[in-house]
């Protein structure tokens, strides 16, 4: 479960709480990674007792190494969001860069072609950071 994902109760800041927060990762070697994909609702905030605002997991996952993070920045609807990330994938998979699919995907859930997508609500909480 990562820190912060809809518990009320403050953090222990223990590796073994079975929460992952941020200043966890910047332990971590992600170097290999070219993207990190987290789908899941929030995964682009921060915890601003940690690592202030969007800089938060975006910044771990940088000092830990990996090139790009796909991340939320509100709650997402499940299926809406797993489709999302199909087409995204799909659209990787012909080619575009990173940035063109995240594009090409948006447009595409915005017109109704990515099912449970439609509604901004969940297209638009997907931002790509690049470090």
């Amino acid at each position: 479960m990562l820190s912060g994902a809809g518990d009320s109760r403050f953090p222990l800041r223990d590796e073994n709480d079975g929460y992952l927060y941020a200043f966890e990762l910047m332990d971590w070697d992600l170097s290999g990674l070219d993207l990190l994909v987290l789908s899941a609702c929030e995964t682009g905030r921060g915890d601003e007792s940690f690592v202030s605002g969007l800089r938060g997991l975006p910044t771990a996952l940088g000092i830990a190494g990996a090139r790009r993070a796909l991340l939320t920045l509100w709650p997402v609807a499940d299926e809406g969001t797993a489709n999302f990330t199909v087409r995204f994938y799909e659209h990787l998979a012909e080619g575009l860069t990173y940035s063109d699919a995240l594009r090409q995907t948006r447009r595409d859930a915005r017109d109704g072609k990515v099912a449970g997508a439609a509604d901004a609500s969940v297209w638009a909480a997907f931002v790509l950071f690049e470090g």
